[in-house]
């Protein structure tokens, strides 16, 4: 899978030094797997997304990149996708207090390289970095929670509404990865100072009112009473239509409502054989 999206320019050391950005870019590597690029000025941002023409731009860039069937599946793989790259370095962040980044959607580029493939890139616009641009260490989990979901949520608004995608699927895409970041930190030794700090921001989210999400459900509660009665399994209430791409072979994701559905058909006493 190829795109013409062009590569982005190469940046020294000494400009993620003067950005603060030095310490973050090898953390993030070394921890996460996740690299921090320095885009140029003009690349795509989130911010641009709220425009529904480059919206709709982005997303067959993308379907066609994944080669998706359409641009529902396109809508919920971008998100599915950049929920890991985008976020799990500011929950790192947040959790952990080794590292500082700023959130600023027009300062965060959805630019790919032509090599892509589903690798990890956090990719930031420095031109685009504000005086009054929200930093990680000067804020409280709860707030900067907040400011990136009030954030998402204006992206999903246009977003669902370009791809035909519900806000719901996109909701829950983001906040199974989200919780998926916290299973992983649980299983790196981590402090009981950082295991509690977990459960309180687990706890913080499923607190949530749905209402915060524009939806009549908190998506992280629903996802975790699904765990607790599933032996740690996450079920999903929709499908993200990774099935329908190619390299899925047509199988659902262990996660998926649809896996479950054809199993219980299968097992259905009715069956004519």
């Amino acid at each position: 899978m190829r795109s013409h999206i062009s590569v982005v320019n190469v940046v020294s050391e000494p400009e993620f030094e003067s950005l603060g950005l030095s310490q973050a870019k090898h953390v993030l590597a070394e921890r996460l797997n996740i690299q921090i690029n320095l885009h140029m000025h003009d690349a795509c941002s989130f911010a641009d997304l709220l425009d529904p023409e480059q919206c709709l731009k982005v997303l067959t860039e993308f379907s066609t990149r994944i080669q998706a069937v359409n641009l529902t599946c396109s809508g919920s793989m971008f998100m599915k996708y950049w929920a890991v790259p985008l976020l799990f370095p500011y929950l790192y962040a947040l959790l952990t207090e080794q590292v500082s980044l700023p959130w600023e959607l027009s300062a965060l580029s959805v630019q790919i390289t032509s090599t892509w493939y589903w690798d990890r890139h956090l990719n930031i616009k420095p031109t685009f970095l504000k005086k009054d641009t929200w930093w990680t260490q000067q804020q409280t989990y709860q707030a900067t929670t907040l400011r990136i979901f009030d954030d998402l949520s204006q992206v999903f608004e246009v977003m669902s509404k370009v791809a035909k995608v519900q806000k719901f699927l996109l909701w829950e895409n983001t906040a199974l990865r989200i919780l998926q970041f916290y299973d992983l930190m649980q299983k790196q030794n981590s402090s009981q100072q950082t295991l509690t700090k977990i459960l309180q921001q687990r706890q913080f989210l499923s607190n949530l009112s749905a209402e915060s999400f524009g939806l009549k459900q908190n998506p992280f509660l629903l996802l975790e009473q699904k765990r607790k009665l599933n032996s740690g399994t996450y079920l999903r209430k929709k499908c993200c239509f990774y099935f329908q791409l190619p390299e899925s072979k047509r199988e659902y994701c262990s996660s998926c409502p649809l896996a479950k559905k054809d199993q219980e058909r299968d097992q259905s006493p009715c069956q004519i054989n």
